[in-house]
């Protein structure tokens, strides 16, 4: 039996953020409400915006719309024609004229059929094209968008914005405005005939539309968090999902399937109890205005036979048309409320997208464009950076690194050595003090051409769910074959792609899953070969690799590292005894620069560094060689 499941591990739909002023959900913390800040109606218009390429599609929807609306006055009036000069009438030709009149229903019948066949038609057209156009505007977004985006959100979330709440959208921009179209004439069409044949019974037909409208607007302002805890809960589970595939050695290493069920058993139970409590509530709105529906209509139908009984203007056919006309009239009214309240989600959605849309983008181009073949000179001025307020990770750090010359950096774990380089890089931006880039501050930039010029092997290597072809190449499009071998055998790869049934066309599945991680690593590796940058980045870059493998990427990668500006980082600290210059980092800053020798002879941070981890290999080797 699986362990009890702690509402802690998750966090409810309750853990939505809030506006501090009214209370209710919002997209995320540093999002604007809609109430509070008047964007409801700015997402509205851009919401209708995104329509505007379809425009003519949309306007042909809106005419054929029209003629239905049209057409569907029509039977009633005919059903009235067959009872009071057919059924009733004693005029000549009764037979005749049935016989017309029920054409005339099947005429209407087949063109209402066509017209709605071409307005499907369109919509799924303009529907599709609005989801295309946001999804794939959402995906350029996101990759664009600065890192530190990122950091406070799960993969789950993302996903529901591109998948789900893109569909939402869709379903209420395309079919729910061609339904208002059709629904609202077709209710005004209603009306005005209803006013014609008896207004003293249209008056009670009319009578709850104000409390329906009332209702509605109530419900709009409860309904909107319920709709704002569904789409968290979706992306929650869809995180969870996520990380059980993700994650599936680690869990079966472990055997914590049951913890890892439990967990997103809960993560479902979540989502179901939202969409229970969303259902109640959308079941007791249509319970209170169909019930003041059929209040209306039972006052009218008395109204009516008291009017038929006395002597009154109506006929049999009338009020029976008169009838079909009421049921006409409420079933748009009953229709539009459920479209305005579906308006909501559709709403909720467009702000987490818009959230996205707008988020903060990497300034990439319009700067400084560095040459081809730059020299490689990086000067770190006096910076200062921190990934949360008041937690400084580096505190005025001074380094200059010589074109061609080769640095590694040295320190315990998160003392700043991959922050370094993600700010070199301009992954973040520095808080203060400066990054130069061959007398360029790397903020006056261009950014995409710069980092066309870096080259990177990083301690956690990613490979697409492609060919090894295409995992090598993407450093390079529009590389030949001769290249990428080239560049695999530079890094020790070609032997191991070879061995494969399809050699550089083998998919190697999602994050290179079928090979091991000194191939990955190898892959990566070849990857930055074949870039031939002028910077190299080498952040671990042998971590996952035996020491024969070792041995034969570090060959690789001096003959790969001559005539470029290297920076190294590695917690093996042999592999950077070749280095020309080691920087310490301690406290945030450069504690200690110089030559391997140079430091073991100073006998500081590094010497002790080096001790510690020749101890801790001799206390490995003494337990799997005992004596």
């Amino acid at each position: 039996m699986p362990p009890p499941f702690n509402r802690s591990q998750l966090g409810g739909p309750n853990s939505n953020p809030k506006c501090p002023k009214c209370g209710r959900r919002i997209a995320a913390p540093d999002a604007p409400c809609i109430y509070c800040s008047g964007q409801g109606w700015r997402i509205v218009r851009r919401l209708l915006a995104l329509l505007a390429p379809y425009r003519r599609k949309v306007a042909a929807m809106a005419l054929l719309s029209i003629f239905v609306a049209i057409v569907g006055l029509v039977p009633p009036y005919l059903t009235k024609r067959i009872i009071d000069d057919v059924i009733l009438g004693n005029c000549a030709g009764r037979i005749r004229a049935l016989c017309i009149i029920a054409a005339a229903m099947v005429v209407l019948s087949l063109v209402r059929v066509f017209v709605n066949y071409l307005c499907g038609l369109l919509s799924a057209q303009v529907g599709a094209g609005v989801v295309l156009d946001l999804r794939r505007r959402l995906h350029a977004s996101l990759l664009h968008v600065e890192l530190k985006f990122f950091g406070a959100r799960n993969s789950g979330e993302y996903t529901g914005r591109i998948m789900s709440d893109t569909e939402d959208v869709q379903r209420f921009l395309v079919d729910g405005s061609r339904d208002i179209v059709v629904q609202g004439l077709t209710m005004l069409g209603i009306a005005a005939v209803l006013l014609w044949m008896n207004w003293r019974l249209a008056l009670i037909v009319f009578a709850p539309a104000p409390f329906l409208v009332w209702i509605s607007s109530r419900f709009h302002q409860r309904i909107h968090s319920v709709f704002h805890d569904q789409g968290t809960g979706v992306a929650r589970l869809n995180t969870r999902i996520t990380e059980t595939i993700g994650g599936i050695r680690t869990i079966k290493a472990f055997s914590c399937q049951s913890l890892r069920d439990a967990v997103f058993g809960g993560a479902a139970r979540e989502v179901a109890d939202v969409r229970i409590d969303l259902t109640r509530r959308f079941m007791v709105f249509f319970g209170e205005t169909g019930f003041l529906m059929d209040c209306a209509t039972a006052l009218m139908w008395l109204a009516a036979a008291w009017m038929l009984v006395g002597g009154g203007p109506l006929t049999l056919g009338g009020i029976t048309a008169f009838a079909g006309y009421t049921a006409m009239f409420y079933g748009p009214l009953r229709w539009l409320t459920n479209v305005f309240n579906h308006a909501v989600n559709a709403i909720v959605a467009a702000e987490r997208i818009f959230f996205v849309l707008d988020a903060p983008r990497e300034d990439t181009g319009g700067g400084v464009k560095l040459p081809e073949r730059m020299a490689g000179k990086v000067e770190i001025r006096n910076v200062h950076f921190a990934y949360e307020p008041g937690k400084e990770v580096l505190k005025g750090l001074d380094l200059t690194i010589e074109p061609g010359e080769t640095v590694g950096l040295v320190g315990r774990s998160g003392v700043g050595k991959s922050t370094l380089v993600n700010l070199i890089c301009r992954f973040f931006k520095v808080d203060s003090g400066e990054i130069l880039i061959d007398g360029h501050n790397v903020n006056d930039l261009d950014l995409i051409a710069f980092r066309h010029r870096i080259g990177m092997v990083l301690q956690d290597t990613f490979l697409f769910n492609a060919t090894i072809f295409e995992n090598i190449a993407c450093a390079k499009p529009g590389a030949t074959e001769e290249e990428v071998v080239a560049a695999a055998k530079a890094a020790s790869a070609h032997d191991f792609i070879m061995e494969r049934e399809k050699g550089y066309q083998t998919v190697i599945g999602e994050d290179g899953a079928r090979l091991s991680g000194g191939e990955r690593q190898r892959i990566a590796i070849a990857r930055a070969i074949l870039h031939d940058p002028p910077i190299l980045i080498l952040d671990e870059a042998t971590s996952s690799v035996d020491t024969e493998t070792e041995r034969k990427i570090r060959d690789a990668l001096a003959s790969l590292c001559k005539g470029r500006t290297v920076i190294a980082i590695a917690h093996r600290l042999s592999t950077l005894r070749n280095a020309n210059r080691l920087a310490v980092l301690d406290d945030g800053k450069v504690a200690e620069l110089g030559s391997h020798d140079e430091l073991l002879a100073k006998g500081g941070i590094y010497a002790r560094l080096v001790a510690a981890q020749t101890e801790l290999n001799e206390i490995g080797a003494d337990k799997w060689n005992p004596v």
